[in-house]
């Protein structure tokens, strides 16, 4: 699991439970709440660390990535969007927090 310490406080402030392999953990630039976390098989997740009461069933957005994820970032001049490699193939995508149903492709090499 991924545990979200204060660390002024010691105190937890949220906790991913569950037997999925965590591949990426990604803090949104702009935000202390924010965490994007993608996990094998290419399922990536926004939770909301203010929103406790929140499981890992109920992330505020979901997305698939097809292929799995090779690495993951958030766009620091664009709120709320984010780019993801894909495993084995050289296509970056971009998404958009609010709009969990498709992508744009950025770059496609090769």
């Amino acid at each position: 699991g991924v545990f979200v310490v204060n660390l002024a406080t010691n105190k937890e402030i949220f906790r991913l439970r569950g037997d999925k392999k965590v591949t990426h953990v990604c803090w949104d630039p702009r935000s202390d709440n924010y965490l994007l976390v993608s996990y094998e098989g290419g399922t990536v997740v926004m939770y909301d660390t203010d929103e406790p009461a929140r499981s890992d069933t109920e992330p505020r957005a979901k997305f698939q990535i097809a292929r799995g994820v090779h690495n993951l970032e958030w766009i620091p001049e664009m709120p709320g969007q984010f780019v993801v490699t894909q495993v084995d193939t050289s296509v970056m995508r971009q998404w958009n927090i609010s709009q969990s149903g498709g992508a744009a492709t950025l770059l496609k090499t090769g």
